[in-house]
């Protein structure tokens, strides 16, 4: 009994060891982004062809999403066993903390405040009122509610099975207790920017490019901030990042699938001024 008990570990640990290799974390990464790739490719095709196909739209949203939870499933086995992903985390962690400055400690504190879990709540609220009225429906507006509040679910149940520990705490300039990975203030806060810039009902594209820039420039604020702050590893930021695009997705094709018509851009060729029109698939490449 004791030798098959002894050869049972001793195959867990080959796995173990074969599952933390840079090559399978390079092949996961492969597939995932592909099944992005591909799922994009095919919506953008879908819709320069104007198929409103609901079966169409949704095999390209699973492909965009179950490319997503790849990428995030790779991150998360990968941080669990201490693998190759993960090489990169303490260089960066050490040259943030080499870069300190008073002032730029202070800002540090200010941006990671508003991607708190309690001022993205908050705005996630004020975003869902602003927006359902606008849309006169209140789909909209539970679709953004349900989008940050599964993104924080899901970033706290990962929390609890990846087990990760933060930097050591003589690193912090803030004080944070429970795991490392992923990053909340990143899931939340892209959750937010991401469900806000597809449901938000944008008349005209220079619109959505200027909200885009800002949204991305938020992303990497907070996410800096995070890493500059001493509380996160680079892989929990991108992981953070990962999760909520996914959970926008997932949400989003929901609303589309089932849910009322939302404005499009009215600058679009052959859309008349004011006109409306389902909303068009979400793409992340």
């Amino acid at each position: 009994m004791s030798a098959l008990m002894h050869s049972e570990h001793t195959l867990l640990t080959e796995i173990t060891t074969e599952i933390a290799t840079a090559e399978v974390a390079i092949w996961a990464i492969a597939v995932g982004s592909c099944a992005i790739v591909v799922g994009t490719v095919l919506a953008h095709s879908a819709r320069s062809r104007q198929q409103p196909d609901r079966t169409v739209e949704a095999r390209n949203a699973a492909l965009q999403i179950g490319g997503m939870l790849t990428l995030f499933i790779a991150l998360a086995v990968q941080v669990h066993l201490g693998g190759w992903l993960t090489s990169a985390d303490m260089g960066v962690t050490n040259w943030f903390v080499a870069h300190r400055s008073p002032t730029l400690t202070s800002a540090a504190r200010a941006v990671t405040d508003l991607g708190s879990p309690v001022v993205i709540a908050a705005i996630a609220i004020a975003a869902a009122v602003i927006i359902g009225y606008r849309h006169r429906s209140v789909l909209p507006a539970v679709t953004i509610v349900a989008t940050v509040a599964l993104a924080g679910a899901a970033s706290s149940l990962t929390k609890i099975v990846v087990a990760r520990a933060r930097p050591p705490a003589e690193l912090h300039l803030v004080t944070e207790t429970d795991f490392s990975f992923p990053s909340g203030h990143v899931t939340g806060t892209v959750a937010l920017l991401g469900v806000v810039l597809v449901v938000a009902p944008i008349t005209h594209r220079w619109v959505g490019v200027v909200a885009a820039t800002a949204a991305i420039a938020m992303w990497l604020l907070v996410a800096t901030s995070r890493l500059y702050l001493g509380v996160h590893w680079l892989t929990d930021v991108l992981a953070g990042t990962v999760l909520a695009i996914a959970v926008v997705m997932v949400t989003t094709t929901a609303l589309r699938l089932f849910g009322s018509p939302v404005p499009r851009n009215t600058d679009d060729p052959g859309h008349a001024e004011g006109a409306t029109q389902p909303h068009a698939p979400v793409t992340m490449a």
